[in-house]
């Protein structure tokens, strides 16, 4: 069953803070790639999972520690981990994609198109995939900047739908398949613009698809008192946020 909802903001630490703070929710673990989404519901879920350097796989570039905890594969072990832990338990699985930045297969395969016309990319600091060397080539900073500049429009949501198609596989119940926000490609508001700022609730970032699946029997969900908080560095949380692009 397919539908359109209207999300409650235009960022996620937005939407976090519309939907997590000052509410409780003792029958569900949230599981997250997303450090604005660890950092407001560290204390309003049974179990708060932020994905980060523990989840390690071995299936996508090893650029940084910061990709290892936002690549697709690793929220979906992650999620399938506290599934399987804890079956009396609702389950939010917030993956990054199609979010920036861009890796796996089709983002080589653009990045390579790139050069061939003179256009090296150079991921956020420290994740340099190289420099322009010579003054004929442009550089510019990420997949990104190269849309923006209406050299492509890259996208990223085609790896992660496959692992989402593993969960809906895994689960049994109801299965919502939804997004927090969507995302500006050269929209004209005032100005043309990119990406998601905060506060800007128009139609193609506020308007989200909402999939209804269901799939046998729904488990009998049982609230407790929450785990212990999980201690994360804050620094690892801002360093999350960084290469997301969220920080400078």
């Amino acid at each position: 069953n397919f539908d359109c909802v209207v999300s409650r903001g235009s960022h996620s630490e937005e939407i976090c803070n519309a939907n997590f703070s000052n509410n409780t929710f003792y029958d569900t673990i949230y599981v997250t790639a997303n450090g604005f989404g660890f950092r407001i519901g560290r204390d309003a879920f049974y179990d708060t999972i932020f994905t980060d350097v523990d989840g390690f796989t071995e299936d996508f570039d090893k650029l940084n520690p910061s990709w290892q905890g936002i690549a697709p594969s690793t929220v979906h072990d992650a999620a399938i981990d506290a599934y399987e832990t804890h079956p009396n338990k609702k389950i939010i699985v917030h993956f990054m994609q199609p979010h920036s930045p861009y890796f796996g297969e089709k983002a080589e395969e653009l990045r390579e198109t790139l050069r061939n016309q003179g256009i090296e990319v150079c991921q956020r600091k420290p994740e340099k995939v190289g420099r322009a060397e010579s003054d004929d080539v442009t550089s510019v900073n990420t997949l990104l900047e190269a849309a923006k500049q209406g050299i492509l429009l890259p996208t990223n949501s085609e790896r992660c739908l496959r692992y989402v198609d593993s969960l809906i596989e895994k689960f049994k119940g109801k299965i919502v398949v939804t997004s927090d926000h969507g995302e500006l490609l050269g929209e004209r508001y005032g100005f043309h613009r990119f990406e998601h700022p905060q506060h800007l609730h128009v139609p193609e970032l506020c308007e989200v698809p909402w999939v209804t699946i269901e799939s046998g029997a729904r488990p009998d969900v049982v609230e407790e008192p929450p785990e212990e908080s999980v201690d994360v560095d804050e620094a690892a949380i801002e360093e999350r946020l960084r290469v997301l692009g969220y920080k400078g």
